[in-house]
């Protein structure tokens, strides 16, 4: 197993350093890495208005980190040119999370968060990666692979059925044998088609900012 996570850390910091696009089909032999079941992982949001902050959280954090492998040489931590195949990127990754999974302390709260989501008829909030940049390594390098790093994510997030483009940067961590995916970044409701909620006859307002983090845990299928 530590093998399989090394090859894949290597892969991905040869793939982020030189900034290929990461999105794309994969061919030969392919590295599967799935989110763990229970409450490892985490994505909250974090809001204010003029009357008092809010929050929710979910555990459930769905998707899959596919890498293509082929023709990586064994613990050597050193990616061949022939990895990509005419440019093909090696790397696909998409992120759901249920709408109806996001709750707070409060259940009318929670409710109309699930309303201003639309939550019936758009039932996830998706994002789909289309490249990595590999910002900074900061970890050793046992057996060729990197302990942790730091990437910058672009991609698409669609909200509401509303897509945009967006990047922020995310921290990966070997834990074991698993994968940690770390990072947070500030949204606007209105660049999804969501009105900042008005409540109380307009009396509380909330702020169209948002601040969204994620912990990610991910094992080798």
């Amino acid at each position: 197993m530590k093998t399989t996570l090394n090859k894949y850390l290597a892969v991905m910091t040869a793939t982020a350093a030189i900034g290929l696009p990461a999105i794309g089909p994969l061919q030969a032999e392919t590295l599967t890495f799935m989110p763990i079941d229970g409450d490892h992982s985490r994505v909250s949001i974090d809001g204010t208005s003029n009357v008092r902050d809010w929050d929710a959280q979910s555990h459930r954090i769905e998707g899959v980190i596919q890498i293509e492998a082929s023709g990586f040489l064994e613990n050597s931590g050193i990616v061949p040119a022939n990895l990509f195949d005419n440019g093909t990127p090696a790397i696909n990754a998409t992120v759901r999370i249920p709408s109806a999974s996001l709750t707070s302390d409060s259940g009318r709260l929670t409710s109309n968060m699930h309303d201003y989501l639309k939550a019936k008829d758009h039932t996830y909030i998706e994002f789909e990666l289309t490249s990595l940049e590999l910002i900074a390594n900061n970890g050793s390098e046992p057996e060729g692979a990197l302990d942790s790093f730091s990437t910058l994510a672009q991609g698409r997030l669609t909200v509401t059925g509303n897509t945009k483009e967006m990047e922020f940067p995310v921290e990966w961590k070997r834990d074991g044998d698993r994968i940690r995916l770390t990072g947070e970044t500030e949204l606007k409701m209105s660049d999804f088609g969501i009105d900042p909620p008005r409540l109380m006859f307009g009396t509380l307002r909330a702020a169209d900012e948002v601040n969204v983090a994620f912990d990610w845990l991910l094992a080798p299928e």
